[in-house]
């Protein structure tokens, strides 16, 4: 490769990132540049060609996370330092491993390996759970993204990153004069039956029989910068510009009680404000609930007056006689926020329309977790959320994965991003834009549903697997490399 294609490759490659993750997806170069970046790392020297993609790659995913990434100034360019080195890892690691395993069709899995591999360690197990995993930038595609019925997240990570491996290898054997159409037909069969399993799986859904109304609505914007410094500030204009948010909820409850809902869902920080006060909120919430017969989800962010206590962001939902059925305290982003953590339990409820269950926006981003609803056969999952713009879309395509995974519906409300009620095969029913809205009501008809999934049951194999299968591939190369020298020696 002369310097002019180099170039070119370069730019293509650094076009393809900026519009393939962050704020400006466009699902088909998600799966272009990992055959663009193996192109070019093959064909250049080895630390020459890994220094060059990362430049490439750091460059436009700073751009494009800009403002999406919940990192502040100077600390975000030296996170998306590290965010890059982590996308262009695989690049380097299938340059080294690869041609040590020969020219046959078994070494395009070192790539897909490597990189599902390094993904899921470090969303499995990391504080910002899954979010920015490639598998959400296919949201649209949902023939496809069927497939996390079965694998997971990671098994449409492990097919994105495997074709951009097959389509270097079979340029690479072309190139070589050597066959490649059999190993191309393999992937082409995998892709095929994926895709046909989704779209059976989709044209043979069942109609659901059973329904409930569900209203949700963001009837005060808050903005929590602003907030927080009125708490630090002045406890006292805290404590009277939150009790009228208080109050602006529950007139808000009581026009959404007219529709004929009988779950009624705030979005999270609704309920902020001192303990004294959220308790009095809660109160009053029950009431509603009993007196209309409905259950009603309160996000609740509890401020400590002597500012002593760690803070407390949780949900409870009252039932119809006005009990408290289910509290659930956030697990997700607890590190960031500064809030108690929560357990990772997620609390059942049983209802005239099945189990309910319930998580709170960050809390979403954890496959793992949030399977635990589709073990027990949750039917309604409710997700309050805070959100800023620039990642509202991005964080709201990830909860119809969480509803394919685990075959029940999802009802997420947002403060400044985007509403929507999923069904269990993650299509979505109905879609608000509450960035900077407010008063704007959802209403829709939610699926009483629970859709049999395999994920629930075999968990993140997909993930381990990928572990175990990159593990095998550093053995078969220091066994090849320790007999090399012996087979020399013979000849």
């Amino acid at each position: 490769m002369n310097r002019k294609q180099l170039i070119g490759y370069l730019l293509v490659f650094a076009l393809l990132n900026l519009f393939a993750t962050g704020k400006w997806v466009v699902a088909p170069f998600v799966w272009l540049i990992p055959a663009v970046g193996l192109y070019i790392i093959h064909r250049t020297p080895t630390k020459r060609g890994f220094f060059l993609l990362y430049l490439a790659a750091y460059i436009p995913m700073t751009i494009a996370w800009y403002g999406a990434a919940a990192f502040p100034m100077p600390i975000y360019p030296v996170f998306m330092l590290v965010n890059a080195f982590v996308a262009v890892l695989p690049y380097l690691i299938d340059r080294i491993f690869a041609p040590r395993l020969g020219t046959g069709f078994l070494t395009t899995l070192v790539f897909p390996l490597a990189a599902t591999s390094i993904e899921f360690l470090l969303m499995s197990g990391g504080p910002l759970g899954s979010f920015g995993a490639s598998a959400y930038t296919q949201a649209g595609v949902q023939p496809f993204t069927q497939l996390v019925s079965i694998t997971g997240i990671w098994g449409i990570s492990f097919l994105i990153a495997w074709f951009g491996s097959v389509v270097n290898w079979a340029i690479t054997q072309r190139q070589a004069q050597r066959p490649f159409t059999k190993g191309v037909v393999v992937y082409a069969v995998v892709l095929t039956a994926v895709f046909l399993f989704g779209g059976v799986r989709l044209l043979t859904a069942p109609e659901p029989e059973q329904t409930v109304k569900a209203a949700s609505f963001t009837a005060v914007h808050v903005n929590m910068g602003e907030m927080m410094q009125l708490y630090q500030s002045d406890p006292e204009a805290f404590r009277q510009k939150t009790q009228a948010n208080h109050q602006t909820y529950l007139a808000q409850t009581e026009t959404a009680v007219e529709t004929g809902a009988e779950i009624i869902l705030w979005p999270e920080l609704a309920g902020l404000g001192m303990a004294d006060d959220v308790e009095t909120l809660v109160a009053n919430g029950q009431e509603l609930a009993n007196a209309n017969d409905i259950y009603l989800a309160m996000p609740l962010f509890i401020m400590d007056p002597a500012g002593e206590a760690q803070t407390v962001n949780k949900m409870v939902i009252a039932d119809p006689n006005g009990e408290i059925v289910l509290e659930h305290v956030k697990y997700g982003g607890n590190m960031l926020e500064g809030t108690q953590p929560g357990s990772g339990v997620l609390q059942m409820v049983e209802t005239p329309f099945g189990k309910l269950t319930a998580v709170i926006c960050w809390d979403t981003d954890f496959p793992a977790i949030v399977s635990q609803a589709g073990q027990q056969g949750a039917n309604i999952m409710l997700s309050p959320a805070y959100i800023w713009p620039e990642a509202a879309g991005i964080h709201a395509d990830m909860a119809p994965f969480r509803s394919i995974e685990n075959g029940m519906s999802i009802v997420r409300q947002s403060d400044d991003g985007y509403s929507l009620v999923s069904d269990g095969y993650g299509r979505v029913l109905s879609k608000e834009n509450h960035i900077g809205k407010t008063g704007v009501m959802m209403v829709s008809e939610v699926p009483v549903q629970t859709v049999k999934t395999v994920y629930p049951i075999v968990g993140d194999i997909v993930g381990l697997l990928s572990i175990l299968g990159f593990l095998i591939v550093i053995g078969i190369v220091i066994v090849k490399r320790f007999r090399q020298p012996k087979e020399n020696a013979v000849l």
